[in-house]
């Protein structure tokens, strides 16, 4: 803006002298340049302010949103408790129904308490850090099958008894 205004000083000043300047291979008189550069000095003078209320209508949305949240997270439970078995109702007021948790079968439950234990063992006594970045592998999760009976429990083989050491 600065070089723009004194582009126009310069050009106001020595107007005389110049009669018709070729820009971009039109002819333009000193008059014409001159209103050409002040437009671009009152559209680049226009930024601040704009920006400044661009910045506070910003900073007013940001303050209502934060003194407001605790309301509309109050308003939008209420509304799911009260509207709780129709969808439709819900997607007029522009809420999603709760999701019904996922259920595990008794085999997935297994792997993850199971692959938390190998978690535990793996991570000894590491500080957070080293902790974070340690995990244990999936445990392969057999599928489930109705017609699978389960098998007789064959017992444990007898442990062989222990060597007799001479004593000396």
């Amino acid at each position: 803006m600065a070089r723009d205004q004194k582009m126009i000083e310069g050009l106001t000043q020595h107007a005389a002298a110049i009669t018709t300047l070729y820009v971009n291979g039109q002819p333009f008189t000193a008059a014409q340049v001159i209103t050409t550069l002040q437009g671009r000095v009152n559209t680049g003078n226009a930024v601040a302010p704009a920006k400044a209320a661009y910045q506070q209508a910003v900073k007013a949305d940001q303050d209502e949103r934060t003194q407001t949240k605790s309301f509309v997270t109050g308003l939008r439970q209420a509304l799911l408790l009260m509207f709780a078995g129709q969808p439709l109702v819900l997607a007029d007021l522009g809420i999603e129904p709760r999701k019904a948790p996922a259920s595990r079968t008794p085999a997935q439950k297994v792997a993850a308490v199971t692959r938390g234990k190998n978690t535990r063992e793996l991570r000894h006594t590491m500080g957070p850090k080293k902790k974070a970045q340690i995990q244990a592998p999936p445990v392969p999760v057999e599928p489930a099958t109705a017609q699978a009976a389960p098998e007789p429990a064959t017992p444990p083989a007898p442990a062989a008894a222990p060597a007799n050491k001479p004593q000396s």
